[in-house]
Parts: structure tokens; sequence; C-alpha cells
């Protein structure tokens, strides 16, 4: 992403929420959308897991150079860590719009819940 894209996007940002988001992902839209359905019928979120590349611990991930957090976090701190680095103009990365928390249990749901 390069710098004009990125400042724009982030310039006009509307993912302030008091709710709960989750970003579905998937190699297609169906596939994506599949996902979402499968959500929506079981009326669960599946927790991560080690093996998903998450660690135990309900905790926000922190937005910053990779290299400068793990010199300053302790190790079993390192999986909170996703990569934030503006100094390349030609190449922006930058996923704090996700504001992603990372859970190790499933999250279940009811409808009036939401």
């Amino acid at each position: 992403m390069e710098f004009i894209e990125w400042r724009n996007q982030y310039k006009n940002r509307n993912d302030i929420s008091s709710r709960l988001t989750h970003l579905t992902k998937g190699n297609t839209i169906e596939e994506a959308f599949s996902t979402l359905l499968k959500i929506l019928e079981e009326k669960t979120i599946i927790g991560s897991t080690t093996e998903t590349g998450f660690i135990i611990g309900s905790r926000p991930v922190i937005y910053e150079e990779k290299e400068l957090m793990k010199s300053i976090l302790l190790e079993k701190e390192h999986w909170r860590i996703v990569n934030y680095d503006l100094n390349d103009k030609e190449h922006i990365i930058d996923w704090s719009h996700e504001r992603e928390w990372r859970v190790p249990e499933n999250i279940e749901f009811e409808y009036p819940m939401c």
C-alpha cells in the first residue's frame, strides 16, 4: 500500500464499534460466505489455537515494527506482535484497522444477544 492510499484509508476510518466484528476469510467469496453461514448456524466463532498461529490468552495484538517489539517484549508475548511499518512510503504495512484481539476459547452467542 502506498502512503497516499494509506493516509486516505486512515483518515476515513469508521471501524470503531461497540460490537464484535469478525473478519471472515476464504480463498474465494463463496468460501468466506460459507464460513459466515457456518458461524451463524452454529452460533459459535471458533477460538484460536497454537496450531492456527495464536497462543492462549485473550489479548489485543500490538501493532508495531516487529523487530523493535521483539527487543522490548518478553519472548512469550511475541505472538501478539503484528508488523506495522510506515517507513517505506511505497509499501506501507498497516493492519491496525482490524483492531485484532486473539482468544483461545470459542465464542458462543445467541441471537437475542446480537
